[in-house]
């Protein structure tokens, strides 16, 4: 490709994006729980990147109040069911185009049986699958995303995931955007880039809220990079999975946090088994020299975003030096209708 690709002007609107919208974001999600101030439960649906943003509402929404929200899945939706009724709920259905069909018609199941239903979208059109679907929306209101890997929608998402689960997003913008700034101007993605080129497989692992960061780096691998990737969480990776690994795969470790110890058997394994791999840890005092260090904010649950965005630049930079159109890889479409 010649010039620049959608997607790296997409990454790159993302700090002045956070600055922008996160007042709004904040007045839209005390409106809405003003709306829901009644109802106890949480429930989400979303599918890719969407579904990443899920994950992630649960763990923050589930370390401030002690009960993550229940995952919905949409198969069940489509099966004869039993009477149960949602008069309790609410469902955050997050679809950044506002077209996806599953999504659409759980956020209709979910509305029948007497759940509040709340679409999470960048599309304000009100004709649009999800709106028709929802009581009432989250407009994420952050101008055209054109490239098929969701970056700037993903990023938006998270933040308002962790709006709509309660926490005041406004301070962890500005030192996000901040942060965001400052991981641009650094080498990480190259440096990333050329560990995975050539890798037979590459894992993500992570844990609590940064494990949604490595389900959407291993997706942004997959879709512009070719790249067969999966994620796991480091108890998960170690129940089975790790028994695959070997010289000719590439691990990427992503913490929020300095205290790894987590990791620690995670790293005895690879180790083990000679498996190349790299820790990307925040920038922070007990941040281990040999990782490689990216700011952050200070707040935990806005380190996700940090994570994400290095793996989204560094995604694409391996797609450059590959050949590959990040905006439109093969086979793949911006609205995906399943």
């Amino acid at each position: 490709m010649t010039g620049s690709s959608h997607m790296e002007l997409e990454i790159a609107e993302q700090p002045a994006m956070l600055r922008e919208r996160a007042d709004a974001w904040m007045t839209q999600a005390k409106a809405i729980h003003a709306q829901c101030a009644d109802r106890s439960e949480q429930v989400v649906v979303g599918r890719g990147s969407s579904g990443h943003a899920c994950m992630f509402f649960s763990y923050v929404a589930g370390a401030r109040t002690g009960r993550p929200a229940l995952e919905l899945r949409p198969w069940v939706t489509t099966q004869p069911t039993g009477p149960a009724r949602w008069d309790a709920a609410t469902l955050y259905a997050f679809s950044a185009s506002g077209q996806s069909t599953d999504v659409a018609h759980a956020a209709t199941w979910m509305r029948e049986r007497g759940g509040y239903v709340v679409g999470v979208s960048n599309n304000a059109d009100p004709e649009a699958n999800l709106a028709r679907a929802a009581n009432t929306m989250f407009d994420l209101s952050i101008g055209p995303e054109v490239a098929v890997p969701a970056t700037k929608s993903f990023t938006a998402q998270l933040f308002a995931a962790a709006a709509l689960a309660g926490e005041d997003v406004r301070p962890a913008a500005t030192e996000c955007a901040a942060a965001l700034e400052q991981i641009a101007e650094s080498n990480l993605d190259e440096t990333l880039a050329g560990f995975v080129e050539g890798a037979r497989s590459l894992i993500f692992v992570a844990r609590g809220p940064a494990l949604a960061a490595a389900a959407d780096a291993a997706l942004k691998f997959r879709e512009t990079c070719a790249v067969p990737s999966v994620y796991f969480s480091s108890a998960e990776f170690l129940h089975g999975p790790v028994g695959a690994v070997g010289p000719a795969d590439r691990v990427v470790l992503l913490e929020d946090t300095t205290d790894a110890k987590s990791m620690e058997a995670v790293l005895a394994q690879l180790l083990a088994r000679e498996a190349p791999h790299t820790i990307i840890v925040p920038r922070i005092p007990g941040a281990p020299a040999h990782a490689l260090r990216i700011a952050v904010p200070e707040v935990r649950w806005a380190r996700t975003i940090a994570l994400g965005y290095a793996t989204q630049r560094a995604a694409l930079m391996l797609a450059k030096k590959l050949g590959f159109n990040p905006d439109e890889p093969r086979g793949l479409r911006k609205v995906t209708l399943t």
